[in-house]
């Protein structure tokens, strides 16, 4: 009997040893997995799906690193946050727009001149804008301000918005 109890501890001992130093018969070891080295580890499939967990990674890592990297500008009037910088924009060299934006955390209505550009906070959020001239219905769209970035016409802004009737 102790001679069985030994033989399997000695045994176990054994094969704990050669999945350390070899690594494991389907994934390999670190070093195969750092090298990339997959020849007599795994299926096709196997490799496929740890380069794509890999791939994966970095993504998530560098979209991490750009996004810490953005300086977020945000209005705060005595301690509390005001919102998000965005623009506002009418391309019609003719007409006075009227925007209103609603259905979000707040609701703001905004006129902006021919050729105009309005620099607003809002709060955090979707949110639907319309534009009138006079009263008529021009046209609506939906947006989001967050934390995110915006290239707006060489600007750095959180959301933006803009009526052109061209």
């Amino acid at each position: 009997m102790i001679n069985l109890i030994f033989k399997t501890v000695v045994l176990t001992i054994l094969a704990l040893a050669t999945l350390t130093l070899n690594g494991c018969a389907v994934f390999g070891n670190s070093k195969q997995l750092a090298d990339e080295n997959w020849y007599g580890v795994t299926t096709a499939g196997g490799v496929r799906e740890i380069k794509d967990i890999k791939y994966q990674e970095k993504v998530r890592e560098l979209a991490f690193k750009k996004l810490s990297a953005q300086p977020v500008e945000v209005k705060v009037e005595n301690g509390a946050i005001q919102g998000f910088k965005g623009v506002i924009q009418n391309f019609d060299p003719r007409r006075k727009i009227n925007y209103i934006i609603s259905n979000g955390p707040e609701e703001r209505a905004f006129f902006v001149p021919p050729g105009g550009v309005v620099e607003e906070y809002l709060l955090e959020g979707t949110y639907t804008a319309k534009a009138y001239f006079r009263g008529r219905f021009l046209g609506t769209t939906t947006f989001t301000v967050g934390t995110q970035i915006k290239d707006y016409m060489g600007k750095k802004v959180h959301w933006y918005i803009y009526y052109d009737d061209y």
